[in-house]
């Protein structure tokens, strides 16, 4: 019994544009092959010999994936390296700038040992409230 993605050609390991002599030749093959029933096999080369289920298999049989010639060219000379500059030379700001402190979670996880300051400032200017939350009615 054939593997349920094998199709003709598979069975007799013919390529999809192969000729009625390849066909015979092949079924023949296949047959003393033993690697297939004899009834898998001849309804494989009945298959192919007709040429209107050939076209139906065609039609229903994916083609291989192939990388287009023309892209291959075109991307032959393109080197294998990133095509991000490095961090350093986005220009962005230091991740300091970038992280915002809310004075609620701070005070709540962190605190600072008792006599010492803390060492650190929250700015106010990127300070995080709910007042910039729309209100939410919460179903009781």
């Amino acid at each position: 019994m054939p593997l349920p993605d094998e199709n003709a050609y598979d069975i007799l390991g013919l390529p999809p544009g192969a000729g009625p002599a390849e066909i015979k030749a092949a079924h023949l093959r296949a047959i003393r092959a033993r690697t297939h029933s004899p009834r898998d096999v001849n309804a494989a080369a009945a298959t192919l010999r007709n040429p209107d289920q050939r076209l139906l298999l065609d039609l229903r049989t994916p083609a291989p994936a192939r990388w287009p010639a023309a892209l291959a060219e075109t991307f032959a000379d393109a080197a294998p390296t990133t095509f991000l500059p490095p961090l350093e030379e986005l220009g962005l700001p230091p991740l300091a700038a970038l992280v915002v402190i809310r004075p609620d979670e701070v005070a709540r996880d962190w605190r600072a040992p008792a006599g010492e300051p803390a060492p650190f400032e929250p700015v106010e200017q990127y300070a995080v409230t709910a007042a910039v939350l729309p209100p939410v009615e919460v179903p009781e």
